[in-house]
């Protein structure tokens, strides 16, 4: 089953008051009954509206014009060119039923075209998205109803609150924000409760103002998009293109995100203030009044890095390790008794009957069989402060590894990368956590030491950056900083 999450208009209503569907009518000698002034009287009402007396029989009115004349009894011939049939479904009057019908039809078998109206292909369960206003939310409850198809049902139509063109502020500021997490609610929800199901959105029907944030929405969380164009009556379809975060760049503006900042520019400091200019241009952030503001976009990305940043391919993180390969053939490490280690492993593996683990580096005071070793592992300051739950997981499983192996480094050395906006006391009780099970594990016989390593990556400049990681591979790698635990 594939489920379609569907943005709605009003085409319903708009086609239907076409100068040249009225001809149709006329040409088949048809009173033509019409919606336009309560159409028009009804531009702009919200939802909360949607049940008030005053606007009953208007509603009424167009919901009865509509399915007596324009679901069925007519269909489009050409371009612009509509005639008068008999009983059969009007697939074309809406631009959400002819993208949910395109779609379907993608489903069946080849050469079966015919089968439109069958169940031969998957099924589609259908979630209609409606704006804030009455004629959306109206449009959508008519589609659910009077759209039947053995092979498509429907879920409860979904209304946006605040999404609507009649006050820029509402839609700005709470429209945008609801309906993103709206689109990320139902895409969760599908794919935790049905694994295998296909999610897609389609975008046909709706403001054109949308579109963005839902293609970036659905790049972020490979949801593929589908768009009918109803002048051409031809189903596009966007799969995720291979474009993602350049995680060098996300260490450094989380924090600004995760702050959710709303101070004056009195109240930040230079560094700050420097950091959300830059945000500003990549509408990330916003200036309102004299103040930032995070924008939906900033929302939609935050959220996504909290999600998604563990499972990331991090090229930053493969870049750390090679420097600290270095740093320690430079900079001989030497542990709490003064003793010098001058081996140095990089991505050592270590197996355990069917369990296995990667080592980031291990260092050894010499090559023989048994002699003293210390393990040190990078982490990034996001993995740690976002995931600490999966790294002392990981370090379990480690641990079991090693003593499996009746191996006992001598100390455990994490070193955590971050940017210079990071604050270093967030951490603490994370690094309190893999300290304490160290000491557990191994009977306090292995001493925990932990580092920081400051990175810089530029956001922007008047020269862009093409590749933002060769000023920190060019550089010699700072002296490590350590942690009072």
């Amino acid at each position: 089953m594939k489920t379609v999450i569907t943005t709605v208009g009003t085409s319903l209503f708009t086609n239907y008051m076409r100068e040249e569907v009225q001809k149709a009518f006329h040409a088949a000698g048809v009173r033509y009954e019409p919606i336009k002034e309560n159409h028009d009287k009804l531009l702009d009402i919200p939802v909360s509206e949607y049940n008030q007396p005053k606007w009953r029989g208007r509603i009424t009115n167009i919901e009865r014009v509509v399915k007596e004349n324009w679901f069925v009894g007519i269909e489009k011939q050409d371009h612009n060119l509509w005639k008068r049939s008999d009983g059969s479904f009007n697939q074309h009057a809406s631009s959400e039923i002819t993208s949910i019908l395109k779609i379907y039809q993608t489903t069946l078998p080849a050469n079966s075209k015919q089968q439109l109206w069958s169940d031969a292909g998957e099924e589609l369960e259908i979630i209609l998205i409606a704006t804030d206003t009455t004629l959306s939310y109206l449009a959508a409850n008519m589609i659910k109803e009077s759209f039947i198809h053995p092979g498509i049902r429907f879920g409860e139509p979904k209304f946006i609150p605040g999404l609507q063109v009649a006050n820029f502020r509402d839609f700005e500021n709470t429209g945008f924000f609801a309906l993103i997490d709206a689109i990320k609610s139902i895409i969760k929800i599908t794919r935790k409760n049905r694994q295998r199901q296909e999610v897609v959105l389609n975008i046909s029907g709706g403001y054109k103002a949308i579109i963005p944030i839902l293609t970036i929405i659905g790049q972020l969380y490979d949801v593929p998009l589908y768009y009918v164009y109803e002048e051409s009556d031809e189903l596009i379809t966007l799969s995720r293109l291979p474009i993602h975060f350049d995680w060098s760049l996300v260490e450094q503006f989380y924090p600004y995100l995760q702050m959710n900042i709303n101070e004056n520019y009195a109240t930040l400091s230079q560094v700050d203030v420097e950091v959300l200019e830059e945000l500003v241009p990549l509408q990330l952030y916003k200036k309102v009044n004299g103040s930032y503001k995070i924008t939906a976009l900033g929302q939609l990305f935050r959220d996504f890095i909290d999600e998604e940043s563990p499972a990331a391919a991090n090229t930053l993180g493969f870049f750390v390790e090679y420097k600290l390969y270095e740093y320690f053939h430079l900079h001989l490490y030497k542990d709490s008794q003064g003793k010098q280690y001058h081996i140095v492993k990089r991505g050592e593996k270590v197996k355990y009957g069917s369990d296995d683990s990667d080592i980031d580096l291990l260092l050894k005071s010499d090559d023989k069989q048994g002699s003293p070793f210390i393990i040190v592992e990078s982490k990034s300051y996001l993995r740690l402060l976002l995931h600490i739950g999966k790294t002392l997981e990981r370090l379990k499983a480690q641990i079991r590894i090693l003593k499996g192996l009746q191996m006992q480094p001598e100390e455990y050395v994490l070193i955590t990368y971050k940017t210079q906006h990071y604050s270093a006391s967030k951490l603490k009780e994370n690094f309190q956590k893999i300290k304490a099970l160290l000491q557990a594990e191994f009977q306090d016989e292995c001493l925990f030491k932990a580092y920081f390593i400051d990175i810089e990556m530029k956001l922007r400049s008047k020269r862009f950056y093409m590749n933002p990681y060769q000023r920190f591979l060019d550089a010699p790698l700072a002296h490590l900083k350590p942690v009072d635990l």
